[in-house]
């Protein structure tokens, strides 16, 4: 594997977690709440499909005026920024 690879480990690994984490967490914290867990993980889905579809445009803008890496660090980045500060 070339090193030119090396850096784009960490952020599909981080990738695989942001896909596979709600679909393996969320049932059991919804079926408190909710007696359809699967409708409810369905409709997620849904609405995170409808926002990356509306969403892909203007990321591809603002990556194509900073660059690629810098797009890719702060949407993987941002988020956890954003949730460590709301905890405070």
């Amino acid at each position: 594997m070339s090193s030119s690879y090396f850096p784009v480990l960490p952020v599909l690994f981080l990738e695989f977690l942001a896909l596979s984490l709600p679909k393996s967490l969320l049932p059991p914290l919804l079926s408190n709440h909710f007696n359809d867990i699967y409708l409810v993980m369905g409709a997620a889905e849904a609405v995170k499909g409808i926002l990356s579809a509306v969403s892909g445009g203007w990321w591809g803008m603002w990556s194509d005026t900073h660059g690629r890496r810098p797009a890719l660090l702060y949407t993987v980045l941002e988020p956890s920024v954003y949730l460590t500060r709301s905890r405070r």
